[in-house]
């Protein structure tokens, strides 16, 4: 842990911008700033998926062929190189960033502003970007969903084990909300641990969108530098897992598909957005820092 947040500090300095950003997305009823909080996550290179031995493990504790599948599509483990830093949400976005940015409120209890927004459809979610980035909001930064290499790189935060606190299950409680805690709901963000960048409620909650099409042979291309996902499919990359998941199915490997129109109570996001170009730029020629 101290050695990603040594990674993650000397990034930012070295590109002159905070580790945490929070950017005022609009205002709530009362007139109060309803505003994203961004962590910093600095490029380097990790192993992505899960062994052939881990694969084999929760292959045995799965209970349907359906997460049977999804195991499978964890492997081979393979190195890859995210060669850019990027902002990611401290949360899942929420109720009341969702409807400061399109201006209604979600379908699932309205109310409760700290819970994550459910059942948003993927094109719901672009929809959302679509009017985030073309507002006065997206002067500095592009929003966009994460890839699901940039989403398991901030998970893992420099780990290789099964969820970025260790191989401790019964860790999990103090870190996710999954279904051995939740009492079948969501839960508002932020209430558990964070991981070692300071990212919350990546196991459990609600499961995240991610911008890659899904394909479960993805892996054995083997792409090493910012894999962009399949060019085309039918279904997109979800993670995380969400509040009616078992832990075995809230990895940082675990990988989670569904199509462009399902509309799933447990389905939220998570925003990334990509330093300015000019700035990304401006440092090309200069040597990275020393970490």
């Amino acid at each position: 842990a101290d050695e990603a947040q040594q990674h993650q500090q000397a990034w930012a300095k070295y590109f002159g911008v905070p580790v945490e950003k929070d950017v005022v997305l609009g205002q709530d009823a009362d007139g109060k700033d309803v505003t994203l909080a961004m962590i910093l996550i600095p490029p380097g290179e990790f192993l992505m998926g899960s062994t052939e031995e881990d694969q084999a493990k929760f292959m045995e504790q799965a209970t349907d062929w359906y997460a049977k599948n999804r195991i499978y599509s964890e492997g081979p483990r393979h190195r890859v190189r995210i060669t850019g830093p990027f902002y990611l949400g401290k949360y899942e976005v929420t109720q009341a960033q969702w409807q400061a940015v399109t201006g209604s409120k979600p379908a699932i209890f309205p109310d409760d502003a700290a819970l994550p927004v459910q059942k948003v459809r993927r094109e719901a979610t672009e929809q959302f970007l679509k009017t985030l980035n073309n507002s006065a909001v997206a002067t500095e930064l592009t929003f966009a969903l994460p890839t699901e290499a940039q989403w398991e790189f901030a998970c893992r935060a420099g780990t290789t084990t099964y969820w970025h606190f260790g191989n401790a299950e019964a860790d999990l409680p103090q870190y996710g909300w999954f279904d051995g805690n939740s009492g079948g709901k969501a839960h508002p963000v932020g209430q558990l641990k964070p991981n070692a960048f300071g990212l919350f409620d990546l196991y459990g909650n609600v499961w995240e969108w991610c911008a890659d099409f899904y394909a479960p042979n993805y892996y054995r291309q083997a792409v090493l530098d910012d894999p962009p996902g399949p060019v085309s499919a039918l279904e997109f990359v979800g993670r995380g897992g969400s509040y009616g998941h078992p832990a075995d199915l809230c990895r940082s490997a675990h990988r989670d598909y569904s199509t462009l129109y399902y509309n799933l109570d447990h389905v939220g996001f998570r925003l990334a957005a990509a330093l300015p170009e000019e700035l990304i730029r401006a440092k090309l020629t200069a040597s990275p820092p020393s970490d």
